[in-house]
């Protein structure tokens, strides 16, 4: 979703959204896996020490018929996108508020990040076709996973006016120019012209 997001210019500020918004969903997809892998294993080990094997322990067999199971996967997943949108809307309304040095750290710290992931994929390729030791296909992946994570906080960084957007006109606790960074641009210039 953020490189989809990075891709299109007028969803270019709502990258960074994107990319929480998926990994907001992580957490409920895995709750609702440990849920039910706990369940069967309490089931089992219940089933075992109190020799009732057909105890239903599980949150599945609590909602007997498929219908109902269908209906709790649907609510959980549900429940779990409505969760992960309201994170993501909260996030794009307090990056839109902070000041643009701020933004373009955590900029480059999310692009870094996903580069740093596409890096680790990309690395476990190179090494599963590399024919060298562990320790030499280590040191390739290492390298790949670091300079890609590198090169993409840099462009974060650089790419940082795109990702912003506009100035919002309602609910702000920054002026204008320290949403674009003009504070920054002048204050250089000025201590420039001084040392010059």
């Amino acid at each position: 979703m953020f490189l989809l997001c990075l891709a299109i210019p007028w969803l270019q500020r709502f990258a960074l959204s994107a990319a929480l918004w998926c990994l907001a969903l992580l957490p409920g997809l895995l709750l609702w896996l440990l849920i039910e892998v706990g369940a069967e294993f309490g089931q089992e080990a219940l089933g075992r020490r109190l020799s009732y094997p057909h105890w239903e322990l599980s949150l599945w067999h609590a909602f007997g018929s498929p219908a109902a199971q269908t209906t709790l996967i649907a609510a959980g997943m549900a429940g779990t996108i409505v969760l992960a949108t309201t994170i993501a809307v909260v996030h794009q309304f307090v990056i839109q508020r902070v000041t643009f040095a701020l933004f373009r750290l955590y900029a480059g710290f999310v692009t870094g990040g996903v580069a740093v992931l596409w890096g680790s994929l990309a690395g476990a390729i190179v090494a599963s076709t590399l024919d060298a030791p562990w320790e030499v296909a280590l040191v390739v992946v290492g390298g790949l996973v670091t300079a890609l994570g590198w090169c993409g906080a840099v462009l974060g960084c650089r790419i940082a006016r795109r990702l912003r957007g506009h100035a919002p006109l309602r609910f702000t606790w920054i002026t204008e120019d320290e949403f674009y960074g003009t504070l920054e641009s002048e204050s250089e210039t000025n201590s420039e012209t001084a040392a010059n």
